[in-house]
């Protein structure tokens, strides 16, 4: 279809379509004279596009939704995360003005100024970090790690019933962990969510949900062989303590808590072997750790990272951190200055 039939049925402007094919939003093929003949996906797109507009989305971010699909869940809840801060700034703002004019209007003209500046400590919009995990929270958290999974269900009621067991579980428990977790997952800009570990993270899934018993050595020794070579790298070190508290440890929490465990075999039942095949590979890095051939690795491992690792702790999922973790673009930067 041509252009004016575009513009018809999604109500955009010919310069409208023309930039978000110049921003790569959309690629028609153009006809032998260049005219771009557009297809039905076209037009769907670009119906997406102006409705994701309308929403004040920036542009670039559509661009990293229709790229990148899984991540469309966490764009936008990034974006409803503001709007919701503004929307609580506002109200903030609403009732301590109106406070402030019940004050005023009680005392004489001549001591109102004072009477505001006595109250200043008042004045202070609490940090969003310092309030507790809501169902937005826990929408996010959940959908961080199970939404992968999910897409290829079958969304059944019970499925369904079962997943919102996890969000509940996710706002009961008000852990240091969840919270960290929250923390962390609502600081990132879109920009960072479509990074390589995010898109890459389901590479451990699959090849942990493959292995079978009498792999687990030859497994566990591609953990301790990847680790020792980790050891090696500074970026990686200073990219390992910068995550560990807010990402790391808390996501080891809460893979190896059993009742997330539990609920989630019930969505998809082959998570269970998941986990009993994490669970034995991270036990043989843990006894190696613990042995004579290994003393020297974990000497290593202890003293550079110094801190930032708990290896009596009954959480031995992080032993796959120290596997799967992998240099973000701007931990590169980081590591290219200071060299």
């Amino acid at each position: 279809m041509r252009i004016r039939e575009v513009m018809h049925g999604t109500g955009l402007s010919k310069k409208s379509i023309h930039h978000y094919i110049q921003e790569g939003l959309l690629k028609p093929k153009a006809d032998a004279n260049g005219y771009f003949d557009f297809s039905e996906d076209d037009l769907e797109r670009l119906i997406l596009i102006r409705q994701l507009r309308d929403l004040d989305i920036p542009v670039k971010d559509i661009l990293r939704i229709l790229n990148h699909p899984e991540t469309a869940i966490f764009i936008l809840a990034y974006h409803r995360r503001k709007l919701r801060r503004r929307k609580e700034l506002l109200k903030w703002q609403y009732e301590k003005i109106s406070a402030l004019e019940k004050k005023l209007v009680s005392v004489p003209p001549m001591t109102q100024l004072a009477c505001i500046y006595e109250n200043r400590q008042a004045f202070s919009f609490p940090p969003e970090d310092s309030l507790p995990i809501d169902d937005v929270d826990a929408e996010i958290i959940a959908c961080h790690f199970w939404g992968n999974r999910m897409r290829s269900l079958e969304l059944t009621e019970y499925r369904k019933y079962l997943y919102g067991r996890l969000q509940q579980r996710i706002i009961t428990h008000q852990t240091k962990e969840n919270v960290a977790l929250r923390n962390y997952l609502c600081s990132l800009k879109p920009p960072e969510i479509v990074s390589e570990y995010f898109l890459t993270k389901d590479q451990l899934y699959e090849e942990l949900l493959c292995l079978t018993p009498d792999r687990y050595p030859e497994y566990s020794d591609k953990i301790i062989s990847a680790i020792a070579e980790n050891l090696g790298k500074p970026a990686w070190i200073f990219a390992w303590k910068k995550y560990y508290h807010c990402y790391l440890y808390p996501s080891s929490v809460y893979y190896d808590d059993e009742t997330n465990i539990q609920l989630f075999s019930e969505i998809l039942p082959e998570y269970k072997t998941y986990q009993e095949n994490a669970r034995a590979c991270c036990s043989y890095v843990f006894h190696h750790f613990n042995s004579k051939s290994g003393a020297a690795l974990k000497d290593s491992l202890l003293k550079a990272l110094d801190g930032y690792m708990d290896l009596n702790s009954s959480h031995h999922m992080i032993l796959l951190g120290l596997y799967a973790f992998k240099l973000q673009k701007t931990d590169r930067r980081h590591d290219s200055s200071s060299a």
